[in-house]
């Protein structure tokens, strides 16, 4: 289970719940701010399905299309050159504190919309997500075979309310359940 930009483990608690109502061990590390940095500190980890909000959505698809594993991804940025685009836009501290930790054609390349998947996916995304923009999930459930997207009308880069929260909780563990 992996968490986002600038967030932490106990930032993503209303995701680890939903883990945990079906896996018996969830692992949660603390993870670099930055996709090609937090790739690089994780890439050898193995677990049975892989899941994350935002970045850590991302790093979800990315061992997923790795190691052929299913992957939950909340939010992910999926086409990480329009990500940057919207970013060096909308949140230029955010744009520049990544590029100015790694490259953006290292970045370009971890884009999980370029990648092959072999197993299940779910995408779960609000309609008002201000931070990784819906196209992005539509486009790459498009393009992938076995993905499940949910469109969450109303909630923005995260589930805030009860309501969000629990739809989000309810999609996840019909996800897991799904997988077994």
């Amino acid at each position: 289970m992996f968490h986002g930009y600038g967030s932490s483990p106990t930032r993503i608690k209303w995701l680890v719940k939903a883990f945990k109502e079906v896996a018996d061990e969830v692992i949660v590390p603390t993870l670099p701010s930055v996709l090609a940095k937090a790739w690089e500190a994780t890439k050898e980890l193995e677990a049975d399905v892989y899941g994350g909000h935002s970045m850590g959505g991302a790093l979800a698809l990315l061992h997923s299309a790795s190691k052929g594993r299913p992957a939950v991804a909340v939010a992910p940025p999926t086409n990480l050159r329009k990500q940057l685009a919207h970013l060096k836009e909308k949140f230029p501290k955010i744009y520049e504190d990544i590029t100015s930790q790694v490259d953006e054609e290292v970045m370009i390349e971890l884009s999980p919309i370029n990648m092959e998947f072999k197993a299940p996916i779910l995408v779960i995304h609000g309609t008002e997500d201000k931070v990784v923009p819906l196209e992005q999930s539509l486009e790459f459930c498009e393009k992938v075979k076995e993905c499940h997207l949910v469109v969450v009308d109303g909630m923005g880069h995260k589930p805030v309310t009860e309501a969000e929260k629990e739809l989000v909780r309810r999609h996840v563990v019909e996800f897991l359940r799904s997988l077994s």
